[in-house]
């Protein structure tokens, strides 16, 4: 009986330890997670600081430093404002502050970045795939320039119940995701609580799939993704009246970014602009039970059809 209990304080001992150190790990990891774009300021011993752009992520960066601080304690020969484009995974030596006195104050600069190379240029020609299963019929509750809340934007909301699956439209990298919000609702306020995933393309434009489900995200930031890809679920975080996807490409500009107009492909390879009000059915040729050969040869053809919106399945 004595032999028992002794068993069981030792085990209840090692669980509570256990415990303690699973958690310990998760904060450590926590903790050591780093922001993909950032500025630092490194003071040496001969008193100068060192102006770097650390940039983890898989895209470029544009910064723009405007002024730094206190400008009596320190000066540069570079002119301020001053521009660079940060390219994908490279550390950056941006400026060196020189001190002007004996004992200078703590530098600061102040800084604005905007992910995106500007000199990127979206290939007009591309066919996206609609971002929902194959087969799959969906609603186009909003397009280009919608009253409601897309002013002056070419963005796209496809009316979809919460946890619908979502498809890459197009392939290339994640750069960017958000996925622990749960809150939503009709107001500027929640305009930064969407999840969201972020996907660059070759040609530099990037995707936006934003209100996605809490926990919703399947991808991660460095994720080679192809089109037609698994990534993650719909919801209704963020500035959302409904469960929906918006899907939006931008194409970076100097410091920001600008959307474009997009072109998807339906079972027939012609190439389509979205309207509102329409019903679309996606169409994934990797999905296509044809002869392969029939496949590649249609995807060589090039169309440039328009079409008028009405209310029927497209």
């Amino acid at each position: 009986m004595q032999t028992n209990i002794h068993s069981y304080f030792w085990l209840t001992i090692f669980c509570f330890g256990l415990f303690f150190w699973t958690n310990a790990i998760g904060y450590a990891q926590e903790a050591a997670v780093v922001r993909p774009f950032r500025i630092v300021l490194q003071k040496k011993a001969s008193g100068e600081v060192e102006v770097w752009a650390y940039n983890r992520n898989y895209i470029a960066y544009q910064c723009q430093i405007d002024e730094y601080r206190p400008t009596a304690d320190y000066q540069t020969p570079q002119l301020l404002p001053a521009y660079w484009i940060i390219p994908p995974q490279t550390d950056s030596l941006l400026l060196v502050l020189h001190p002007a006195k004996a004992d200078p104050g703590r530098a600061v600069v102040s800084y604005s970045s905007f992910m995106g190379n500007p000199k990127a240029v979206h290939i007009d020609t591309t066919r996206y795939w609609l971002p929902f299963a194959h087969g799959k019929a969906r609603l186009l509750s909003q397009g280009y320039n919608g009253a409601f809340s897309h002013k002056k934007q070419y963005a796209l909301d496809f009316k979809l119940r919460a946890g619908t699956p979502l498809y890459a439209a197009r392939g290339g990298v994640v750069v960017d995701t958000k996925h622990d919000s749960d809150s939503g609702g009709k107001g500027a306020e929640f305009s930064d609580k969407a999840n969201y995933i972020r996907i660059v393309h070759t040609d530099g434009s990037l995707a936006s799939y934003l209100h996605l489900k809490k926990d919703g995200v399947l991808v991660s930031i460095g994720d080679s993704v192809v089109a037609g890809q698994l990534i993650g679920f719909s919801g209704s975080t963020g500035w959302s009246t409904a469960p929906h996807l918006h899907f939006e490409v931008r194409q970076p500009v100097y410091m920001g970014r600008k959307s474009i107009p997009t072109y998807f492909i339906n079972k027939r390879w012609k190439n389509k602009r979205l309207r509102w009000l329409c019903i679309y059915q996606a169409y994934h040729p990797d999905k296509d039970t044809r002869r392969p050969e029939r496949i590649q040869r249609l995807q060589q053809k090039r169309y440039t059809t328009r079409f008028k919106p009405h209310k029927s399945i497209r």
